[in-house]
């Protein structure tokens, strides 16, 4: 894959709260990651799920690349899913969405790319959407590579860490036209009954 745009899903999360991987909970009866996925697909020139290998078999798909993080940095959360793929698999952009985020959807993606394209000297260009930021829902580039494995090398596996030491551009309402739903992450079984269960019969009522 030597495209230059990459689009990587992290579907290797604990869910811990939640108590089932959030990666298969479903939306309308459509998986979380395939969702994912479909965001991904519209300005992705290649996609790469990096998951845990016990839920390897349970993904349903084909032509997308499934791996497992880097074994020096396994359990290491999210930013050894991203260095993993980066180190991987050759792009100048990577469009991070995690499992988690069943709203996301085509329009979040290709404003974030757009962004990122017009901003060359940014590493790294996280959505602040009312007032809250959104790294897990990003763009990184190339160059975040030596510094992601400095720090995982330390242990060092807080996001913010990343984006203090990159050069990280954060964008707004005012900057891309996205709606603020499509950033509702889901941790918990009590969210997934208010934000899903609730959209799920608002469906219905149509």
């Amino acid at each position: 894959m030597n495209g230059k745009v990459t689009g990587i899903l992290l579907a290797g999360g604990k869910s811990s709260r939640f108590g089932k991987p959030k990666a298969f909970a479903k939306l309308n009866n459509e998986p979380f990651y395939k969702r994912a996925l479909r965001a991904l697909h519209a300005c992705c020139d290649g996609i790469v799920i990096v998951t845990k290998e016990d839920l390897i078999d349970h993904f349903d798909l084909e032509g997308v690349p499934l791996i497992t993080d880097d074994d020096r940095f396994k359990g290491q959360g999210p930013l050894a899913g991203i260095y993993s793929v980066m180190k991987e698999y050759d792009s100048h952009i990577y469009v991070v969405v995690p499992c988690d985020t069943p709203f996301v959807d085509a329009n979040v993606t290709t404003e974030l790319v757009k962004y990122a394209l017009s901003v060359p000297h940014a590493a790294a260009v996280v959505p602040e959407i009312e007032g809250r930021k959104h790294p897990l829902v990003a763009v990184y580039k190339r160059g975040c590579i030596p510094v992601l494995e400095r720090l995982l090398k330390e242990k060092n596996n807080k996001v913010r860490a990343l984006l203090d030491k990159v050069q990280t551009v954060y964008v707004t309402e005012n900057d891309i036209n996205v709606s603020p739903q499509c950033f509702i992450n889901i941790n918990s079984q009590e969210e997934y009954r208010t934000y899903i269960d609730g959209k799920e019969m608002e469906n219905d009522g149509e």
